[in-house]
């Protein structure tokens, strides 16, 4: 997710997976809704419905979910893909970086998709073929290593901190077609 004035910049199949999660949620609030007419009962006794109260606690936090997935979709402008030729790090890049540990392989991704698994599902059908690439880091901008790769082309180096620890690592590759090949059909 990129900030340009009140809008937040995401792409489109992020946009398609936060409607399919606000689908869930929504279907989830029914459940949660018959749930508690069932503990309700006849009879309800608001003195001791632990179930109730459980159920209620949900409900509420599935309406905050709810209603941040909706106010950040109003918010949102559809960022297009990065042209494949285009050999700068930016929203929906596919970046191999070389660390002293080795190769790092890491997409960014809109703020909303962070803890999304859809990436890491795809990387396990579809990854760079490499030994050294086991696993895919899914980055956001608003990330240290996130804000410290924006902008950067081949062979720059990003030097980011975390828990005030210093790294550095140089940017191997590029491409602009893994996410875009991977995920703009869904």
């Amino acid at each position: 997710m990129l900030k340009f004035g009140s809008m937040e910049k995401i792409l489109l199949h992020e946009k398609k997976f936060l409607i399919e999660a606000l689908d869930d949620l929504r279907v989830e609030r029914l459940s949660l809704a018959d749930a508690k007419a069932d503990a309700q009962g006849d009879s309800y006794d608001w003195h001791d419905n632990a179930p109730l109260d459980v159920i209620e606690q949900h409900l509420k936090q599935n309406t905050r979910q709810i209603n941040q997935i909706e106010n950040f979709l109003k918010i949102s402008e559809i960022e297009s893909y990065p042209e494949e030729s285009d050999k700068v790090a930016k929203l929906g890049s596919f970046v191999l970086a070389q660390d002293s540990y080795g190769i790092m392989p890491f997409v960014i991704v809109g703020q909303h998709l962070a803890g999304s698994k859809k990436y890491e599902e795809v990387w396990e059908i579809n990854p760079i073929n490499n030994p050294d690439h086991e696993s895919l880091l899914v980055i956001t901008p608003s990330s240290p290593l996130g804000a410290a790769a924006l902008g950067l082309t081949i062979e720059d180096d990003a030097k980011y901190t975390v828990d005030n620890r210093n790294f550095s690592l140089r940017i191997a590759s590029i491409d602009q077609a893994w996410v875009k090949n991977n995920f703009a059909s869904e």
